[in-house]
Formats: structure tokens, C-alpha cells, sequence
């Protein structure tokens, strides 16, 4: 059996502050060292929207997998000061400093996000469509926090509007219940226990496909 991994920078090591998530700690190594049997395939893109993600698809499907697990959505739903081209100006005439002060006012009242809804929700069937039939996971994203608001002004609410899209078309795997004491500082990636959360929720669905092969 074949498992596919479609992800943003979450399923990656990271060093934070406080500590390191070594390449042994990720999920997706968990998993391979639970099933050896089984053959996991990771394509890992940091910062990358569900459209990067999705235009990165043709160099890996013709591995043909028999199960398609997807995380994706914290990059595209995030409320930003900048669009993409915008803040690519902002870099290339090193201006950063003078947009800074704006920032927050800017993300609060722009309403502004890399992926609008509709194409968030049209790129994940496009994803989901690439493998007909196959079992379809998606990872929800990790839920906001009175922290994360504060810092980033609506994020609680995206993240919770996205995750409604994800549920909608895919076998879901809520976060609701994740345990803040798995995520770093930046409120959205997961340390060592946050891979083991996620490990532990993947467990049983791969269990039951893996069965179902055999």
C-alpha cells in the first residue's frame, strides 16, 4: 500500500524556540516506523498555498497511491497586510520598514488572504480529483487561540471558515481538540508532542486502509 503526503511546512522538522523537531519526531516518520510495510510518500513545501501544492502535483502522480492524506490551508487563510505581489514590491524596493507600523490595521481591516474561499474550496477538488477513488484525509488546520487573534486580527474565524471547506470534501480529521501545548509560539506550528498528536489521530485510518489492502 501507498500513502501519499501532500503538505505544507507543518509535516517538517523545525528548530523554535525552547527546542528542535528533529526529522525522527514528524508524523509522517512515526507512520513509516509504525507500518514498514506500508510506503509513505512526503511532498513538503514550506510557505506553499493549496495551489502551489496543487501545481507541484505532476511530479507525483504517477506514484499512484492508494491513500491521499492533504495539510494545507494555515498559509492560505491567514488574514495578510500584503497580497503576494505586493509584498514581493515591498521586498524589491526594501521598503519593509515603512509598511511595518500599518501592519496589524492593515490585516484587520483589508480582509485580505493569499486564497479566497472559492478558490481555496476549487483547488482542493482539483487535488482531491487528481486521484479518483482514492481514500481522501485531510488534516484540519490547527485551531486559533485569544493569542493568535491578538496577533494576527481574524485568524480564529479563517481558520474555522476553511476547516468547513476541508470537512465538506474529504475524510476530516479535526483539530478542535489539539492541545495548545503542541504548538510553538508562532500559534499554528507543531512541536514534537504536535506531531504525536497528529500521528495518533492518522494511526487508525491507516490502520484500517492497511487492513482493507491485505
Amino acid at each position: 500500500m501507498k500513502v501519499r503526503l501532500i503538505t505544507d511546512s507543518l509535516s517538517l522538522p523545525r528548530r523554535y524556540e525552547g527546542g528542535t523537531v528533529l526529522w525522527e519526531d514528524i508524523y509522517f516518520n512515526k507512520l513509516r516506523k509504525q507500518f514498514p510495510g506500508v510506503e509513505f510518500i512526503l511532498m513538503a513545501m514550506g510557505g506553499a498555498t493549496i495551489e502551489q501544492l496543487h501545481l507541484s502535483l505532476n511530479y507525483y502522480k504517477e506514484t499512484n497511491p492508494d491513500v491521499v492524506i492533504l495539510q494545507s490551508g494555515i498559509v492560505d487563510c491567514a488574514p495578510r497586510a500584503l497580497g503576494q505581489l505586493e509584498q514581493q514590491i515591498v521586498i524589491k524596493l526594501r521598503i519593509f520598514r515603512l509598511v511595518h507600523p500599518f501592519t496589524k490595521f492593515l490585516r484587520k481591516h483589508r480582509n485580505l488572504t493569499y486564497t479566497k474561499p472559492k478558490q481555496f474550496e476549487a483547488t482542493l477538488l482539483k487535488i482531491k480529483n487528481s486521484f479518483p477513488g482514492k481514500p481522501f484525509i485531510s488534516i484540519g488546520i490547527l485551531p486559533g487561540c485569544e493569542a493568535y487573534d491578538k496577533k494576527v486580527p481574524g485568524i480564529s474565524k479563517k481558520i474555522e471558515l476553511y476547516n468547513s471547506i476541508l470537512s465538506k470534501h474529504s475524510l476530516y480529521i479535526d483539530n478542535s481538540n489539539f492541545s495548545r501545548n503542541g504548538i510553538i509560539g508562532d500559534h499554528h506550528h507543531m512541536n514534537e508532542k504536535g506531531h504525536q498528536q497528529i500521528f495518533d489521530k492518522l494511526l487508525p485510518l491507516i490502520e484500517q486502509y492497511r487492513n482493507k489492502a491485505n
